[in-house]
């Protein structure tokens, strides 16, 4: 099966599974879907349904990259990172582990490079999953601003 046609029926597989909130990531500048526990991020404006708001999408990406590099250290593989940013009870783990790791080309065993390509990768793959149809709603400059404010 042609590896196009894989990813999108992984893709499927998790959208079908993932639980359906009220919230907006897109209206939030919130792609990465973070929730508030405490940590004062830069440019945040406030909370909704207990997710973190940011002034604008380019600061939603920053706390984006801060969190998955923090965890990628911590957690140490690439599949342990998105077992915990993804958990079974509000997601199909296996199967964004297998989307995540498949659009990134690094096996869900091993750790994950830290570099600008790499997060950059790794952010629209889990920003396509997160925001689904409304991904295409993400400026790719966002992107490459959040990474450049996270020193990337």
């Amino acid at each position: 099966m042609d590896k196009k046609l894989i990813l999108l029926i992984i893709f499927l597989l998790i959208i079908a599974g993932k639980k359906k909130t009220n919230r907006s990531m897109i209206s939030n500048n919130n792609p990465g879907n973070i929730r508030a526990d405490g940590t004062a991020w830069k440019g945040q404006t406030g909370i909704g349904g207990g997710f973190v708001t940011f002034k604008d999408m380019a600061y939603g990406v920053l706390a984006f990259v801060i969190n998955a590099v923090n965890s990628l250290k911590q957690k140490g593989t690439l599949g342990a990172y998105i077992s915990g940013y993804a958990p079974p009870t509000e997601n199909n783990t296996g199967s964004y582990i297998d989307f995540v790791s498949r659009a990134t080309g690094i096996n869900s065993a091993s750790v994950y490079p830290i570099s600008r390509d790499s997060l950059r990768t790794l952010a629209i793959a889990q920003f396509k999953i997160e925001n689904g149809s409304d991904f295409d709603k993400i400026n790719p400059n966002d992107i490459e601003t959040g990474l450049t404010l996270a020193g990337y």
